[in-house]
């Protein structure tokens, strides 16, 4: 009897396996690709640059917060003038894949307001067109973002879904560069999946799916649809919004060939172990999500724990007394290191980054204030083991991370912070990190103390908090290999609350020098045409450029709390910049370059990410790109 079960549970399963055709190796080969927000490039035209400048960020005056706090700083912005769109969208591609990500994936929020979607598939299209133009070797995904609750019907998100497809897709000529399986077909990643049919737009429970599975079959028809009238195949990489739930899984692998799920349920063992194992079995792609950091933006109101709408009426009256903000406690890196060495474990097929540089998540990879090169490094690292099984390691290297202040003192600055999910202890935030990554072993040492001994590839440690700058030194034989002392002082009582992790690098200064080349080349271009530089005064132009931004950037560090101290410390860095610049060339040329430096300086890019004039009644105060409420996802 028990044989007649076995066989009879066997034959429906294969029946179904079979009703998607079997897909080993999907992705053609391993890839890391980070979600990009296309209007956040440093770009002086179609770019949000509110969003991108000190003077809007960390700066603001408290008082004019209206629904988000911003404490973030990208390091372009300090490295250069707003750059032609061509120039910002190649830079952010040769930072990205220096840093180990191999592709950007686009969200595209069908439900948004069409002023904003049409300039993100412009700026979409410009990476494309760039990557192809100037042989990078890059690849490019989309995710239509379908969202959670909506007034919207079905089958306007259904063509939405198909236009912005088709743009895309057409004004790129249906390039190589898009993301493709191994039938050749485009891949597309969606999010809340199954809103493309009426019926499910408002179900949030799995029961319903479990108790209709032919739903999913006439949401695969949905996409058959789309993908008829693209004229071009692609491939739909389903959302699971329940990992742990076997039969869902399958039910979604059932009519779909891949399927990802929600980024924060990745600390979920079983849930994703679940995941792991179903993909394995049916032969299909296994996602791993990863994520460095998190810290949003958002704006919550304690009195109701309601996320605050930015600009909104109500928004202009609260006190920062009113909302919190949340973050999670992942200890450091450490969260980080063990997603990426579940990549490697679980031998993913994908690894995708949550985030290049969508800043108000606080999870972006892309170099900012509180950090450069580190979790690039990070991510490289475990990159080569996942890719080839062999740990290779080129350049040594050490990584210091903190927070500027203990976890207790968050509810005494301006604005408090709440852990929305655990991951490590809140505890284990009050600590120094020394990260290793060495050839050899050898002894570390933080604030000259003796933390233990690092052992060959990738070691970490633990030391004590101390009011003041950071210094590190690893020993061999007694003799100091790798040494330097943090920029940015651990204070007792901060300003403004400030919470992202800061992390360091020996590595540092030499691939931030790298990094502001990719603008300098294009830069000299420019300046040699129009000024006729020779080699040493080329040289000379990037020595200072590079100086002036090692400047800002370490006073930002340093003072990015008080807005008066860093601005007069700026103003100095550029006042010594124009000088260094009037030693390269004289008199007529400088003074056209003067003009030319303060009408770069001048531009706006996007004034505002809301624009309640422009917005449907029922979307005044939508943001293009929501941030994600891990308490919701």
């Amino acid at each position: 009897m028990k044989q007649i079960i076995l066989l009879s549970f066997l034959l429906v399963f294969t029946t179904l396996s079979n009703s998607i055709a079997q897909t080993s190796n999907y992705f053609t080969e391993k890839l890391v690709f980070a979600t990009n927000h296309p209007i956040l490039n440093y770009g002086n035209t179609t770019s949000y640059l509110k969003g991108m400048r000190y003077e809007t960020l960390m700066a603001t005056e408290e008082d004019s917060l209206v629904g988000r706090y911003r404490s973030y700083l990208p390091q372009v912005s300090q490295m250069t003038n707003p750059m032609p769109l061509n120039e910002a969208v190649e830079f952010e591609m040769r930072t990205a894949k220096s840093m180990g990500v191999d592709g950007f994936k686009f969200f595209v929020n069908v439900d948004a307001n069409k002023y904003y979607l049409n300039r993100f598939i412009d700026v979409i299209i410009e990476y494309v067109t760039v990557a192809s133009r100037k042989d990078i070797d890059f690849q490019f995904s989309v995710c239509i973002n379908f969202p959670k609750w909506t007034k919207r019907r079905a089958d306007y998100l259904k063509e939405t879904t198909f236009q912005r497809l088709d743009q895309l897709f057409k004004r790129t000529n249906y390039s190589k560069l898009w993301l493709r399986n191994n039938k050749n077909e485009i891949v597309v990643f969606t999010t809340e999946s199954s809103k493309i049919i009426q019926e499910c737009i408002p179900k949030r429970d799995v029961k319903y799916f479990l108790d209709n599975p032919a739903i999913f079959k006439k949401i695969a028809g949905e996409y058959d649809e789309i993908e008829k009238r693209l004229g071009t195949p692609i491939s739909i990489v389903y959302h699971s919004s329940f990992p742990p739930n076997v039969s869902y899984n399958h039910l979604i692998l059932d009519h779909f060939p891949a399927l990802s799920c929600v980024k924060y349920s990745q600390f979920y063992d079983p849930g994703v172990e679940s995941i792991r194992k179903i993909c394995k079995q049916r032969k299909r792609p296994f996602i791993q999500h990863v994520f460095p950091d998190q810290l949003s933006t958002q704006m919550i109101l304690k009195e109701n724990d309601k996320k605050v709408a930015e600009k909104s009426k109500l928004s202009y009256t609260l006190k920062k007394k009113d909302v919190y903000l949340k973050s999670q406690s992942l200890k450091l890196t450490q969260g980080f290191r063990d997603l990426l060495g579940k990549a490697v474990s679980r031998d993913a097929d994908f690894i995708d980054v949550s985030s290049w540089n969508l800043y108000e998540e606080g999870s972006h990879l892309a170099p900012e204030m509180h950090h450069g090169y580190a979790n690039g490094l990070l991510l490289k690292y475990y990159k080569n083991i996942w890719k080839t099984g062999v740990e290779n390691i080129e350049k040594e290297f050490v990584i210091t991370s903190y927070k500027s202040y203990n976890s207790t003192q968050r509810a005494d600055t301006d604005i408090e912070v709440r852990t929305s999910l655990s991951m490590y202890p809140d505890k284990d935030q009050d600590s120094i990190e020394v990260v290793t990554v060495l050839n050899y072993p050898a002894d570390v040492y933080c604030n000259n103390k003796y933390l233990g001994e690092a052992k060959k590839g990738i070691s970490a440690f633990y030391a004590p908090k101390k009011i003041g700058t950071v210094t590190v030194e690893v020993k061999r034989k007694n003799k100091v290999v790798i040494g330097y002392e943090t920029p940015k002082a651990i204070i007792s009582s901060p300003k403004r609350m400030d919470w992202l992790t800061y992390s360091f690098c020996n590595l540092d200064e030499e691939l931030a020098r790298d990094t502001q080349n990719y603008i300098l080349d294009n830069e000299m271009k420019h300046m040699r045409k129009r000024f006729l530089l020779s080699k040493e005064q080329q040289g000379a132009w990037r020595i200072a450029a590079y100086n002036r931004y090692q400047s800002d950037l370490l006073a930002a560090q340093q003072f990015g709390q008080l807005p008066d101290k860093y601005l007069a410390a700026r103003d100095k860095n550029e006042k010594k910049y124009r000088a260094d610049i009037n030693k390269i060339i004289k008199d007529l040329d400088y003074e056209v370059w003067l003009e030319l430096e303060e009408k770069a300086k001048s531009v706006e890019g996007i004034q505002d990410m809301m624009m309640p004039s422009v917005l449907p009644k029922e979307l005044d105060g939508y943001n293009i790109l929501p941030v994600a409420n891990p308490l919701n996802n």
